[in-house]
């Protein structure tokens, strides 16, 4: 496990799901100093670019939860309420969480695998990332343009989302 601080952003990773199924929940494994919030999004979109080398797309907001952490601090995983979602077989799914902090008042986990791997309902493709992240711009059902790494130029799912998933 690697750690990164930084003041503010928005990460994310990608799945193609393999199978429809459930969310139930998923969390945001990072470190809050006082006065920071995390907030949790699931985007989807209908194509992706495995071959993106951090190219801007497109992705709808599907689902969000502001201030995940319910004015807690510290190192943990900060879990959302019970989504209760479909997740549809073929559909591009990213998973992520967006911090508007101070300088180096948050730290992200992660981990530089270079290899797929299984999510529970599907294979991690890449991730996405803004670093200019403001949460106004991120209402459910909004398209965000975001930057776009896919396997082929970077990691997969690096970043520390433990989720739930029932396959239906």
């Amino acid at each position: 496990t690697s750690q990164y601080e930084y003041g503010g952003g928005l990460v994310a990773n990608v799945i193609e799901a393999d199978a429809d199924a459930t969310l139930n929940t998923f969390g945001a494994h990072v470190s809050l100093e006082q006065g920071c919030d995390v907030d949790l999004y699931l985007f989807s979109t209908s194509t992706y670019d495995s071959t993106d080398d951090f190219e801007e797309r497109t992705w709808t907001v599907v689902w969000s939860q502001l201030s995940a952490n319910d004015s807690s601090y510290g190192a943990g995983v900060y879990t959302s309420e019970d989504i209760g979602l479909i997740l549809d077989s073929g559909t591009f799914y990213a998973l992520g969480y967006g911090t508007d902090c101070d300088e180096d008042d948050a730290t992200v986990y992660f981990s530089l695998s270079l290899g797929s791997a299984d999510m529970g309902v599907g294979q991690s493709m890449g991730y996405l990332l803004d670093t200019g992240y403001d949460s106004a711009n991120y209402s459910e059902g909004s398209d965000v343009d975001l930057t776009s790494a896919g396997p082929d130029a970077a990691y997969t799912a690096p970043f520390h989302i433990p989720l739930s998933v029932t396959e239906l």
